[in-house]
């Protein structure tokens, strides 16, 4: 049985939030305490995440009842945090992992080359926080004499900055159904 007290449906329905919006704040979460490098709490949330987005019913009906730490890999903690995302459509967790890794490190860590553990060396090494700044810390060889990056490193990540302007305003196709919401 979930501690505290139940949420009653009508402020969980105020808020909205569907099992995939829900699932994606968790999948955000795990991203961002991967790139502090923190173990085991990523898979925790991952699997919370996906038990809830191909739950056959909506959370908060879960919610509703108490079962949400009858899921699968939902503990006391992360029944705590789906509530209060439940409750008010935010998680303050979130938040503060947002400001804590830094507003460019997550969009870093997407470009070819870039893990995230090395975004967040970047960031903080570097100060680098977007495309451009580490476009150009590239060309000027600054990022090659970092632990962990050399020569090549740099010429990877101009490649794929190149592939990613040369893309620019096109979606792959997998990663648009992914999101796309069936019709009603």
């Amino acid at each position: 049985m979930c501690t505290g007290s139940l949420i009653p449906i009508e402020i969980i329905m105020a808020g909205t939030v569907n099992n995939r919006q829900v699932a994606a704040i968790l999948y955000e979460i795990a991203d961002l305490l991967e790139i502090e490098d923190v173990k085991f709490k990523p898979v925790a949330y991952r699997r919370a995440a996906h038990v809830i987005e191909t739950l056959p019913e909506e959370i908060a009906r879960v919610a509703e009842r108490g079962g949400l730490e009858e899921l699968p890999g939902v503990g006391t903690h992360i029944a705590t945090k789906l509530n209060e995302i439940l409750a008010t459509g935010r998680l303050g967790y979130l938040e503060r992992l947002k400001q804590e890794v830094g507003p460019g490190v997550r969009d870093l860590a997407e470009i070819g080359g870039i893990w995230p553990k090395k975004a967040l060396h970047l960031h903080r090494e570097l100060g680098i926080d977007t495309t451009e700044q580490l476009e150009a810390a590239a060309r000027e060889g600054k990022i090659r004499v970092l632990s962990g990056f050399g020569e090549k490193s740099e010429q990877n990540i101009l490649q794929s900055i190149a592939a990613r302007k040369g893309n620019a305003g096109r979606s792959h196709l997998g990663s648009m159904l992914s999101v796309a919401e069936p019709p009603s």
